[in-house]
């Protein structure tokens, strides 16, 4: 997924990465996903964990309306900057940390 800065909107275009969470999810009924939301160092901390739950919240709301996941399979979460996966020196790597992981939650 693709974030722009303070945004948690997805971009409009096919994320194939999408497809294949919903093509799992669909695959078995009793599988469930906690989605994670996460931000650059950017601003203030609390407005960014708030930011990253808004973010996954957006990729768990894409799941229901265009794939036709039952809400109660997901849960939105947010870890703002607190885990990124690059650094936060470059637009590069702030663009990396702006993202929502897909974690298999305990059936």
């Amino acid at each position: 997924m693709v974030f722009e800065t303070g945004s948690a909107a997805l971009s409009d275009r096919d994320y194939a990465s999408l497809t294949l969470v919903a093509a799992w999810l669909q695959a078995d009924p009793a599988r469930r996903l906690i989605l994670v939301g996460h931000t650059d160092l950017s601003g203030a901390l609390g407005a960014n964990i708030a930011l990253s739950k808004r973010r996954a919240e957006a990729v768990r709301q894409a799941l229901i309306t265009d794939f036709g996941i039952p809400a109660a399979r997901m849960t939105a979460e947010g870890a703002g900057p607190l885990a990124p996966r690059a650094s936060n020196a470059n637009d590069e790597g702030r663009q990396k940390n702006r993202r929502v992981e897909a974690i298999p939650a305990p059936t």
